[in-house]
C-alpha cells in the first residue's frame, strides 16, 4: 500500500467518522482484556514489532501520545502494550481512543490476518459489556475494504426478543433460504453496506412468505415485499393493520436498496438500520409463529 493511500486509512478512525456514536463509555476491563490478549499472542518478537509500529500509526492521530511512546524508547525492554494501556487507562483519554486503537492494530502492515484473533477481541468486549464490535478481515467488491471496523454491537433486548426467536426458527430447515438472506444482511450491516443490508433483509421476508405460503397452500401472487406480505395479509388471518408494515418495507426497498442499481438512494442512519433489521426478525418471527405452526 503507497503512503498515501496509508495514511488516508489511518486516518479514516472512529475519532474522525460520524456515522455512529463513537463515544459511549468503556470500562477498564474491556481495555485490560484487550491489552492482555494481545500480550498472550506466542510469537513475542513479532509482537513486539507489530505494536512499536502501531504506536507510530498511533502518534498520528493523537499527538499526545508521542509522550508515552518517547517514554516507551527510553525503556524499551517495556512491551508498547504496557504503554498504552497508560494511556488508554488515563482519564483524561477520551473513550474512541481505544476504538482508534483496535483499528490502528489492524490496519498496521505488520498485523496478523486472523479472524480468530478477531474473534477473541469481540468475545473480551462482549465479556466486559462494551458496546463495540469488530468486524472481520474481509474483501467487500463495492467498498474496497479488507480490514477490522469497529461498530456498535445491536441492542441486547433486540437480539433477546427478535433475533434470538429468529435464529430457532432457521433451525427449521425449510428457511435455510430466509436465513442465508437474513445472514447476509447482517454481514452487509458490518460492512456498513446499508442499502444491501436493506435489499437482503427484505430479500428474506419475500422466502419466508413464499415458505409459509407454500405450507398452508396459500395462493400468494405478485412480486417485491409489500407486494407479497399484502398478498399474505389478504389470504391469511393477518390483521389488515399490518398493511402499514408492508408498506413502510415497500419505501424503504425502494428508496434505499440497491437490487435495481437506484443511483439516487435515500439517505438513512445506522440507528434506521438496526430498527430495520429488527424489524425483518420480529415481522419472520411474528408471521411464522400466528401461520406456519
Amino acid at each position: 500500500m503507497d503512503l498515501i493511500n496509508r495514511s488516508a486509512l489511518i486516518y479514516n478512525s472512529p475519532s474522525r467518522r460520524s456515522d455512529i456514536d463513537y463515544n459511549k463509555s468503556i470500562s477498564p476491563e474491556a481495555i485490560k482484556g484487550v491489552i492482555s490478549l494481545f500480550r498472550q499472542l506466542p510469537n513475542r518478537g513479532a509482537t513486539l514489532i507489530w505494536f512499536h509500529g502501531v504506536s507510530q500509526d498511533f502518534v498520528n492521530l493523537y499527538p499526545d501520545f508521542n509522550t508515552y511512546r518517547e517514554w516507551m524508547l527510553a525503556n524499551y525492554s517495556d512491551t508498547p502494550l504496557l504503554v498504552f494501556e497508560k494511556f488508554l487507562l488515563n482519564p483524561s483519554t477520551e473513550p474512541v481512543a481505544f476504538l482508534d486503537f483496535l483499528e490502528t492494530v489492524f490496519k498496521n502492515n505488520a498485523a496478523e490476518i486472523d479472524n480468530d484473533l478477531i474473534e477473541s477481541v469481540n468475545s473480551v468486549l462482549e465479556k466486559s459489556e462494551c458496546a463495540y464490535r469488530l468486524t472481520k478481515f474481509v474483501k467487500h467488491k463495492v467498498l474496497a475494504q479488507n480490514y477490522p471496523k469497529v461498530y456498535l454491537a445491536p441492542n441486547s433486548a433486540i437480539d433477546s426478543y427478535s433475533i434470538e426467536p429468529l435464529r430457532e426458527l432457521f433451525s427449521n430447515p425449510d428457511f435455510v433460504g430466509p436465513e442465508k438472506s437474513f445472514h447476509k444482511a447482517l454481514e452487509r450491516y458490518k460492512l456498513e453496506d446499508y442499502s444491501g443490508c436493506v435489499t437482503s433483509c427484505t430479500a428474506a421476508i419475500e422466502s419466508s412468505i413464499k415458505v409459509i405460503a407454500k405450507k398452508k397452500n396459500l395462493k400468494i401472487k405478485g412480486k417485491g415485499v409489500g407486494t407479497l406480505l399484502q398478498s399474505l395479509i389478504s389470504e391469511s388471518r393477518l390483521p389488515s393493520r399490518l398493511s402499514t408494515v408492508a408498506g413502510y418495507f415497500s419505501e424503504r426497498r425502494q428508496s434505499i436498496g440497491d437490487a435495481h442499481g437506484n443511483p439516487d438512494l435515500a439517505e438513512t442512519t445506522d440507528a434506521e438500520i438496526q430498527f430495520f433489521i429488527s424489524l425483518t426478525a420480529a415481522l419472520i418471527v411474528y408471521m411464522a409463529t400466528e401461520l406456519y405452526s
